[in-house]
């Protein structure tokens, strides 16, 4: 995350319209392909492309879950959703910590 922080200019080539749901199913995939005890649950309000910089995402997603996946008691869940006009992607595990 600090990489993709420190990022000062991005040329606009890296970004591409990408479907929101169809990227935190593909991340889902790879851990549910890798960790078969893992059961993570994926629940969309909408499906939307936006325009990002698919690598930095899937980089950034990547990270986020694979901490849910560490401090899970059993469960993880990825809720994607829009609200006032932006993306959003919370992940969440049932963890005590």
């Amino acid at each position: 995350m600090l990489t993709l922080a420190r990022v000062e200019h991005v040329p606009s080539s890296l970004f591409e319209p990408v479907d929101r749901i169809v990227l935190v199913r593909d991340v889902a995939g790879e851990f549910g392909a890798t960790r078969p005890e893992v059961r993570i649950a994926v629940t969309e309000a909408e499906a939307r492309s936006s325009t990002v910089m698919r690598y930095g995402c899937i980089r950034l997603l990547t990270n986020v879950v694979e901490n849910a996946v560490r401090h899970r008691e059993t469960n993880v869940s990825i809720e994607v959703a829009a609200a006032a006009g932006r993306a959003t992607i919370a992940v969440d595990d049932d963890g005590t910590a």
